[in-house]
């Protein structure tokens, strides 16, 4: 009967607009008699996660949990990220976000007390430790990417506006062969016809010192060295941090249709005119029409060939 009388109290204060919390907690845990006595309360339990720990990474995400028996006391709360209020339940809660580390370790605490005995206060710590990962060397070779650079294939089709090629088509007038109308059509590109090809190969500076120039060399496989167009074997570009893109042209009159492996080499150049270099492996296309037997530049579209090459392939055209 003490029992009933107290939560109609309670229920009583209620009425008035004042707070059921009390209530609503003996309700909730099921303890409605003193006989036998309800068990002791129990203090809150914090859960944080993740917890102590290493990181290569400045920021966190963090998780806190608390629950209890009876109630939690919010106005008590402390914890590295914050709980909304939708989150706040009566017995339980629960909040996610991010923490900033500072090299070193960094310890966060979780702290909560209980509403029906608020002596029971805990708290729960992690110590996060920060290891930066190392700074960037003052000088690096750059890294190369062969994207802008298409070795396997040629399309102009591919191409905005025709890859800017010079592009002229004629076909000859109707004639019949096995009682059928034909004509032939024939093609003309000026790429198909230049005595020269052209590379092109992305260079990214990751020095902490910014670089004052790039250059870029062409290898053969007999190790010697290509001479560009400008007549020197490096050609020299501006450049800073970040990704140049190196480009350049060579003369293949020498070269019949084919594909070609060759070695491309970007180098970084500081102002005390030390340098770093990177190597990358590069195929370079090479179609010779000038000599085709209609005339310089042209084919007949649409007739396919499988070439074999000197280096043990073969191309289609």
């Amino acid at each position: 009967m003490r029992t009933r009388r107290l939560l109609l109290g309670l229920f009583g204060v209620t009425a008035l607009g004042m707070t059921v919390f009390a209530g609503s907690l003996a309700a909730q845990s099921g303890c409605q008699t003193d006989d036998p006595p309800c068990p002791p309360d129990q203090p809150p339990v914090i859960g944080l996660y993740p917890g102590t720990g290493t990181f290569g990474t400045a920021t966190v995400t963090v998780s806190v949990y608390f629950d209890d028996d009876h109630g939690l006391a919010w106005s008590t709360v402390a914890s590295p990220v914050t709980i909304p209020p939708e989150n706040q339940y009566i017995a339980s809660g629960f909040g996610t976000g991010q923490v900033t580390l500072q090299p070193g370790p960094n310890t966060f605490t979780a702290s909560i007390c209980d509403w029906y005995v608020p002596a029971h206060c805990v708290s729960q710590t992690v110590v996060y430790t920060y290891t930066p990962p190392p700074p960037p060397p003052s000088h690096a070779a750059p890294t190369i990417s062969l994207a802008p650079h298409n070795g396997e294939n040629r399309d102009i089709g591919r191409c905005v506006a025709g890859c800017f090629e010079n592009t002229l088509a004629y076909a000859t007038s109707a004639y019949t062969s096995l009682d059928s109308p034909r004509r032939v059509a024939l093609v003309y590109s000026r790429a198909q016809g230049m005595t020269k090809s052209t590379l092109q190969v992305d260079a990214t500076d990751i020095s902490a010192e910014p670089t004052v120039k790039m250059s870029l060399l062409l290898k053969r496989p007999d190790q010697t060295w290509v001479t560009f167009t400008n007549g020197s074997s490096e050609i020299f570009f501006q450049s800073g941090s970040g990704t140049t893109r190196l480009a350049a042209q060579f003369d293949v009159t020498g070269l019949p249709t084919g594909a070609y492996d060759y070695t491309v080499v970007a180098r970084s150049w500081w102002a005390d005119n030390s340098f770093l270099e990177s190597t990358a492996p590069i195929k370079v296309l090479v179609l010779r029409e000038d000599q085709s037997p209609y005339g310089y530049g042209w084919w007949i579209a649409g007739l396919e060939r499988v070439i074999t090459t000197v280096q043990r392939g073969a191309i289609h055209t």
